[in-house]
């Protein structure tokens, strides 16, 4: 089935409307990541840390990498597996126990490390909800 070029253009512009938007809310808050999560609340993801672990890994360094993020690894296999034709519903246990994965490891470093440990178990109190809070309050905390 092939769309019609006008349903193709307005997604597009749709597309670039919210990135200019994310864009400018990144700039805004002064958070300087792509996250989504810590822009909005200055709080690391349970992903927060793969784009750092996958740009160190590129460079060679390995042990950086899983400094970053360990499941990067675990997390690229998965990735690799599932673009084969038919087997992304066999995958199903480990999709599931990739996400408990994470969210263990999540918790362990909350637990562990925030929100003055290193990069990225760290706050950024230029997020947008702070920022929008203090904005409405008159910049009483």
């Amino acid at each position: 089935m092939k769309l019609p070029a006008n349903r193709i253009s307005s997604g597009i512009a749709v597309l670039a409307a919210v990135s200019a938007a994310f864009f400018l809310l990144v700039w805004w808050s002064g958070s300087h990541t792509l996250c989504l999560v810590r822009t909005w609340t200055g709080l690391p993801c349970p992903g927060c840390g793969l784009g750092h672990a996958g740009s160190a890994l590129l460079r060679g360094d390995v042990i950086a990498s899983l400094k970053y993020h360990p499941l990067l690894a675990p997390t690229a296999a998965v990735l690799v597996l599932s673009l084969w034709k038919n087997n992304r519903p066999r995958l199903k246990w480990v999709y599931i126990a990739l996400a408990a994965a994470f969210v263990g490891f999540y918790l362990v470093r909350m637990a562990l490390y925030f929100p003055d440990g290193p990069y990225p178990m760290v706050y950024n109190p230029g997020n947008v909800a702070r920022r929008l809070y203090l904005l409405l309050t008159g910049g009483r905390p």
